[in-house]
Formats: structure tokens, sequence, C-alpha cells
């Protein structure tokens, strides 16, 4: 066993996630993190946060960029099996050939921090998604540690090029006119001035 997962710090929470009462709300939970669900969530997301259906695919487009380029890369980084999965490991975990980095950790880990880089703390119920996703993929015990942590900085890095990219082909596009305007904002309320109004077809935060 590599010596990054000899002594892996989830142990003591997985065991106390053992209850048969969390079986069902666990796994519906689980399927609420799988990258499917997650291009669902974050259509519903961006249609709360907008209000017009084009700041919706505006927004939607490269964020499912980013969740698919994740999980895509995670699944091939997966695919040499270096990392052998947890022992206790239920379902058909075991029987898949490496567990690092975590596929799901990537796409929630791309869908949350894409949406704060693109609404700021509008969309900081994200956060809340990304634990919940934490918490049922510890309880499977189909990943260490270091598996969740690689997968959530690939996501991380994955939706901030995705970001930084809808930035630099269109600079005056509607990810760029909110984080203009946000940033305004967060001017005026330094200086004391009135903020800016908000833009044409994003809701106010």
């Amino acid at each position: 066993m590599p010596p990054l997962n000899a002594q892996d710090p989830l142990g003591v929470a997985r065991a106390a996630l053992q209850a048969s009462a969390l079986d069902l709300p666990m796994a519906a939970l689980l399927v609420a993190c799988e990258p499917w669900m997650l291009v669902l969530v974050a259509l519903a997301l961006y249609s709360w946060l907008e209000r017009e259906v084009r700041g919706v695919l505006k927004a939607f487009a490269p964020a499912v960029a980013a969740i698919l380029v994740a999980v895509a890369v995670a699944l091939a980084a997966r695919a040499s099996g270096t990392t052998p999965r947890p022992l206790d490991a239920g379902g058909f975990a075991p029987l898949l050939a490496g567990a690092f980095p975590a596929p799901h950790a990537a796409g929630v880990a791309a869908l949350a921090v894409f949406s704060l880089l693109a609404y700021g703390r509008r969309a900081f119920v994200v956060l809340a998604l990304g634990a919940i996703c934490a918490v049922v993929r510890v309880r499977a015990s189909a990943h260490w540690g270091v598996d969740l942590g690689a997968g959530g900085a690939l996501g991380a890095a994955a939706a901030a090029a995705a970001y930084a990219g809808v930035l630099r082909l269109f600079p005056a596009g509607h990810l760029a006119g909110m984080r203009r305007r946000r940033l305004g904002r967060n001017d005026a309320t330094k200086s004391g001035m009135p903020a800016p109004e908000a833009e044409p077809g994003a809701r106010a935060s």
C-alpha cells in the first residue's frame, strides 16, 4: 500500500458514518454527486441566478466543459491503477483498477469553483453541495483522503482554466460583464460611493 494511504485520516469518519439509518439518504446523495447530475445541478443553479435564458447558457456551457474535462482527466489518470481502493470499499469499487484521483471530487470541485468565480458570493450554495458529496464519498469508502484532495485540486484547476479562457475569448461577454460589475460594487463599497446597477439579465446579489 502506498505510504500516503498507510494512515488514512478518513478511517474514523467512515466508521462514524456507517449507521444503517443513513443508508437510504446517503444512497440518494451519492447519485446527486454523479457527473451527469452535476450538469443538471449547474443548469438549475444558473437558471435561478440568471433572469434570461441566454445568460444561463453563457454560464452553463463553460461550466459543463470544466466538469467534463475534470472528470475525463481524473478517469484517464485513474486508469493507470497506481493507487488501490480502500480494503473496506463497498459495492463495485473494489472491482475498479484504481482510486486516484477521485472523478466525483473533480466534478464537484469544477462546478463549485466555476460558480464561485462567475457569481461570487451568490453561488455559495455550491459549497454545501461540495461538503455533502465529500461526506457521502467518505462513507462509501471508495477513496482515500489523498484521492479526494487530488480530485478537488484537478476540478478547481479545470474550472479556473475554463473561466479564464472565457474571459480571454469574450472580454465583452456575459461573464466578463458580471465580473466587472462585481469588482465595481466592491470598489464602490470600499469608497462609500453608490454601487453600479446589476447587469441586465443577471439577478442582483
